[in-house]
């Protein structure tokens, strides 16, 4: 009889959950007779798929590898500029600043970002508005430091977790998460604290349906809906609740309506935002639910700083044989209100594509030419992209010839823009299409509005994988909303017809005449730059005239200053030369000058001159009829610009040869301070007598107006000098400062310098070494007279911080980990000791050693 020896189980691991079935004696298992046998296969299969499944590692690891090829693979993470180039991930300039509460407590300033500059510009101007001010160093925000400990809102030390980034349309918020994502994979950033990151685009959730809301539902539609099995979405999910994932969760204000739902879908996504690590990004006016935990951070998106403004341009035009930087950076230097345009990311790209149209025709004077040609760029990119020309053809195309093939297109763009604004919507979602689409057709218009929004230029779509209709869609920039905003209104201004006011919440449309709708809303700050706009507009066609006689007009503003402010505003985008509306402009310009006097006298102050906007005659002319108390004040709110008109400095320079007022001359001193451009001799001459000022104040105003500049004459350069004796410290750092690094400084006053080594005062001779430290290259010849002091002042220093003194054939005195290069004709062949042990600085002791010993010789 056959006996069983033993049972199916004792041949079978415990660890094997799903044995493979062998029709075979139990002592042939592991014996077969060729690699051909089918038992043999089966089992060779089975082993192969072990170790493949080793050398995946484990399930949490081959979810982390798949998000990182597939999801965040280099096609989705990439930055695509508006010629259609990619952008290098680390020109990517993203800056934050905190959120302090309430605002007012950031400083800003327009100087650079590594100045803790004061408050430099007005909360009215366009800079404060599209917030691209440089703020304080002390609310600057690093990407790689934002998990870093810092200090609460109490003085109290946390470990943030829990962040809010907020920020306008085109300041780059989605950029700032591939960026996010691309510098933890690739740089290693917050590696040590987090070991995945998972960015979410609420946005994409809008449209998503499912069974049950959970983690393991959204990483299954999310990640891993092209993924054979559900296995990895579910050890995902295992792994987050591990610890140690960071979401990032894109475009709160994309979801904002689906968190007043009572739904699971709702609450799910109340428990997304309530992760213990997590960045959600969203634009400015959207709140976190209550139910959501309040973060521990929050952070606002902010502008390009000036220096980075000026890499972006060096990144852009490559062409070593081009001078573009400069000109695009003289352009700006020169044109305030553009230069604090361009440093929204979206602006300056849009300058950098259009700049090489303007070939040698004059460049922009205003904001709306400079949109205007913009436009014009853009169009004729996008008629090449929907096949109406071919390249060769659209480049000799003429403007009319633009606009004729685009008539259609334009259209659309304006009645979006403008029932946009009208409604304070800036992200058109599909039932706002459907509202806009009845008022299109009636208009004859026969283009599909989702067919066309996709492939202009102008718009973009927060997430391209869906389909058309389901889309939202947003302007590059607010700013291009409000420049079409206005083309709609100027169309309809010049042929006399009502404007569309469309209700999108309930359909209704009650037209209104443009005239009304100036009174109705030329005070609104929501409609600002739009009236800019409009005039600009109205000004290039030559029809100005009649829209500022309108703004003039009742009702008008009881208080006053907010009707300034915008016939102020509106001027500054106006060239036109034509005499009926040169008389018009005199009157206006002539209130403006009247109320900016009032205001000095009034308030002691005056944000009237401190917009960038004010036009230059009117400083001119008030400066002229100011009193002596007024002058300073007009010229302190000057200060606060980035530069000031060059009439204006005619004006107020000369009064610093005969100024009795302390206030008026530091006044002065401090424009010029800001001033890069190159000053005359007669007023560099006039700053110098401000050096001997008896008032400590305007001594090291004048320093500071001196300070950086080039080619100062030895005179003035000796009139610092002498400041270093100065009995005010601030004076005499002022003075260390202003000579630091100076590459010109004449012979006769580096030994004026070197002389002071022997003052009296301690003070000053720390003071002059420190000056001397800060040169790159020292004549001994020159200094010679002066060995000993200067070989003490440094030995002194030494002791400090790393500073020696080199002397092997090259001689050279090192400071940190720079040098002081020392020439010498005198000493050349006798070398730097001996005219040290001459000059009595040291002694040689010879005591065996290969080099001599030196010592400080003792004083008297």
């Amino acid at each position: 009889n056959v006996r069983q020896l033993v049972d199916e189980s004792s041949a079978t691991l415990d660890i094997v959950l799903e044995p493979l079935p062998l029709d075979r004696p139990h002592v042939l298992t592991n014996k077969f007779d060729s690699s051909a046998c089918a038992d043999y296969k089966r089992v060779a299969g089975k082993i192969q798929e072990f170790v493949t499944k080793i050398r995946e590692g484990t399930l949490s690891v081959q979810a982390d590898g798949w998000i990182r090829e597939i999801c965040y693979s280099k096609d989705r993470l990439k930055i695509e500029r508006l010629s259609g180039d990619l952008l290098r991930m680390e020109r990517c300039y993203i800056n934050l600043a905190i959120v302090e509460e309430p605002r007012r407590k950031a400083g800003y300033a327009e100087e650079g970002s590594e100045q803790d500059a004061a408050p430099r510009t007005s909360h009215f101007s366009l800079a404060a508005r599209l917030k691209v001010e440089t703020p304080e160093k002390n609310i600057q925000v690093e990407l790689s430091s934002l998990f870093d400990p810092r200090k609460d809102s109490n003085g109290q030390m946390i470990q943030p977790r829990r962040i809010l980034i907020r920020g306008s349309a085109g300041v780059g918020k989605t950029t700032l998460c591939k960026k996010m994502v691309h510098d933890f994979i690739h740089c290693g950033t917050w590696k040590g604290l987090f070991d995945r990151v998972l960015w979410v685009p609420l946005r994409r959730l809008k449209v998503w349906s499912a069974a049950l809301y959970n983690l393991e539902e959204l990483f299954s539609h999310e990640y891993f809906a092209q993924h054979e099995t559900r296995t990895l979405a579910k050890e995902l999910r295992r792994a987050v609740e591990s610890g140690r994932t960071l979401f990032i969760l894109d475009g709160l204000d994309e979801i904002s309506q689906l968190l007043d739902d009572n739904n699971q879908k709702s609450d799910f996504l109340q428990h997304l935002l309530n992760q213990s690590s997590v960045i959600i990004t969203t634009r400015p006016h959207v709140s976190l639910p209550v139910r959501v935990r309040p973060p521990d951070l929050e952070l606002e998106t902010i502008g390009f700083y000036p220096n980075q403004v000026k890499d972006y341009l060096g990144a852009t035009f490559t062409n070593p044989n081009s001078d573009k930087v400069e000109e695009v950076q003289s352009y700006l230097e020169a044109h305030e209100l553009i230069q604090g345009l361009v440093r929204i990311p979206i602006q300056l790209d849009a300058l950098c594509y259009t700049w090489e149209s303007f070939g040698d025709r004059p460049k922009p004077q205003t904001m709306t030419a400079m949109y205007k040609a913009i436009e014009e760029s853009l169009w004729e990119k996008d008629i090449v992209r929907m096949e109406r020309r071919t390249p060769g053809q659209i480049r000799y195309a003429r403007r009319p010839e633009i606009i004729k093939l685009i008539k259609d297109e334009a259209h659309i763009l304006e009645c979006l823009a403008f029932m946009g604004m009208y409604n304070d919507i800036i992200d058109f979602q599909p039932e706002h299409r459907d509202a806009i689409c009845v008022q299109l057709n009636s208009a004859e218009t026969d283009l599909f509005l989702d067919g066309i929004l996709g492939r202009l230029s102008f718009l973009r779509t927060s997430d391209s994988s869906l389909k058309d209709h389901d889309r939202n869609y947003h302007f590059l920039h607010l700013t291009f909303q409000e420049y079409f905003a206005a083309r709609y209104f100027v169309r309809q201004w010049k042929v006399k017809q009502p404007l569309n006011s469309l209700q999108l919440s309930d359909g209704n449309c009650n037209n209104i005449e443009p005239a009304t709708f100036i009174q109705e809303h030329k005070y609104d700050p929501r409609y600002d730059v739009f009236w800019r706009f409009v005039a600009g507009l109205l000004d290039a066609d030559g029809d100005a005239l009649d829209f500022f006689e309108t703004i003039e007009n009742e009702p008008r503003d009881l208080l006053g200053p907010t009707h300034q402010r915008l016939i102020m505003h509106c001027l500054s985008e106006a060239e036109q030369k034509k005499p009926s509306f040169t008389d018009l402009r005199a009157k206006l310009e002539n209130k403006l000058e009247q109320w900016l006097l009032f205001e000095c006298d009034f308030t002691g102050g005056s944000r009237l001159a401190g917009e960038m906007e004010c036009p230059e005659q009117v400083l001119v002319n008030a400066l002229e009829q100011a009193s002596e108390d007024a002058r300073p004040i007009l010229l302190e709110s000057l200060s606060r610009r980035i530069a000031v008109p060059s009439r204006v400095i005619d004006v107020a320079c000369p009064w610093l040869s005969d100024c009795i007022s302390s206030r008026l001359c530091i006044a002065i001193l401090r424009i010029l301070t800001h001033q890069q451009r190159g000053l005359a001799d007669t007023v560099l001459q006039g700053i110098a007598a401000r050096l001997e000022d008896k008032d400590w104040d305007v001594r090291g105003a004048a320093i500071e107006a001196l300070r950086g500049r080039a080619d100062l004459p030895e005179k003035v350069l000796e009139g610092i000098a002498a400041r270093l004796e100065d009995k005010d410290q601030d004076v005499r750092r002022a003075a260390i400062m202003a000579l630091q690094g100076r590459a010109d400084l004449p012979d006769k006053v580096l030994e004026g310098i070197a002389a002071r080594l022997e003052h009296k005062d301690g003070h000053v001779r720390q003071a002059a070494i420190e000056t001397l430290i800060s040169q790159a290259a020292l004549s001994l010849d020159d200094l010679s007279s002066y060995a000993k002091p200067l070989y003490k002042a440094l030995l002194q220093k030494s002791f400090e911080q790393h500073l020696y003194w080199y002397d092997s054939g090259n001689s050279f005195i090192g400071v940190n980990l720079g040098h002081i290069s020392l020439s010498s004709r005198q000493y050349h062949e006798k070398g730097v000791v001996n005219l040290l042990v001459e000059k009595g600085a040291i002694a040689v002791a010879n005591d065996g050693i290969q080099q001599p010993q030196v010592h400080l010789v003792g004083e008297n």
